[in-house]
């Protein structure tokens, strides 16, 4: 599932040939890893999470419950099972100090008034 307007990719499913055989699994992109030695993406979650996880039976039930609220009870249900929550947590907290720091040196930098 893509978002056009946010360009970037909100939602991946895939075939399930252990957790729900023969069955659609959606999860979030952050799920994956990208291995440069084995020149593949490599699922990284815990198998009792994909086990419990919704499944279904063609990609047009996917389509039919696609909606914000959905997605988001995608992505929570991920991010507590997995820790991407606190991940990207913390990206959102190192991008607010960066920007601080940023707003910080530029201050620093400005000539002060009376000198």
């Amino acid at each position: 599932m893509i978002d056009i307007a946010g360009g970037r990719i909100l939602l991946l499913c895939w075939l399930s040939a252990g957790s729900h055989p023969d069955q659609d699994v959606c999860g979030p992109l952050e799920l994956l890893n990208l291995s440069t030695h084995d020149k593949k993406f490599l699922l990284n979650v815990p198998r009792e999470v994909l086990v419990k996880s919704a499944g279904y039976d063609t990609v047009e039930q996917v389509v039919e419950k696609a909606d914000t609220y959905w997605l988001g009870d995608i992505y929570e249900y991920y991010s507590h099972k997995t820790g991407m929550g606190k991940e990207r947590e913390d990206e959102r907290q190192s991008d607010v100090q960066k920007t601080a720091d940023e707003k910080r040196g530029d201050k620093e930098s400005l000539p002060q008034a009376g000198g």
